[in-house]
């Protein structure tokens, strides 16, 4: 009797295991069942935008894809940037829009300069989220996590706030 429940224990073990490992394996994980209205595909788009023209990016500009089945205005919302070491920057970013039916992007920006202040180099997004905007309410759709960037970001490719040059200057 104690070997069958010994043996039983250690098949749970197992199989939480590999559901555990199974998870973490995926490149990104749907946590919630889409909607009849849209859903994310899982696929983005992103890339450095330099708005100013001084060669540093002041936007990491990221585009969700969703595909649409019903007309609507439409919100997605990202947070936390993660490094190649899984250290996390909290930032936040988000885009809304009408969206008609089909696949559509819609486009988010994290402010560049704060990621340099943090002297952080973004390789994943930890979670995407997309809403419907229902009567005025954010309706709750969908989530991705895990969201890798199509490259790691070096913080010094982005322009920073300010800096101090020692002069001082009195009228």
């Amino acid at each position: 009797m104690s070997l069958k429940k010994k043996t039983s224990a250690l098949v749970i073990v197992c199989l939480l295991f590999l559901s555990t490992f199974t998870i973490l394996a995926r490149n990104f994980t749907i946590t919630a069942q889409p909607s009849d209205y849209a859903e994310l595909t899982g696929i983005i788009a992103d890339s450095g935008k330099d708005t100013d023209s001084n060669s540093k990016y002041d936007y990491l500009a990221v585009s969700a894809e969703i595909n649409i089945t019903e007309a609507g205005t439409y919100r997605v919302e990202a947070n936390t940037l993660q490094d190649q070491f899984g250290l996390s920057y909290y930032t936040y970013a988000y885009g809304e829009d009408h969206l008609d039916i089909g696949i559509s992007w819609l486009n988010l920006s994290f402010y560049g300069p704060s990621i340099y202040g943090a002297h952080f180099n973004p390789q994943n997004i930890s979670w995407i989220d997309l809403y419907a905007i229902r009567e005025g309410y954010n309706e709750f759709l969908q989530e991705i996590t895990n969201i890798q960037l199509s490259h790691i970001y070096n913080y010094t490719d982005f322009d920073y706030m300010a800096s101090l040059t020692g002069a001082v200057y009195d009228q």
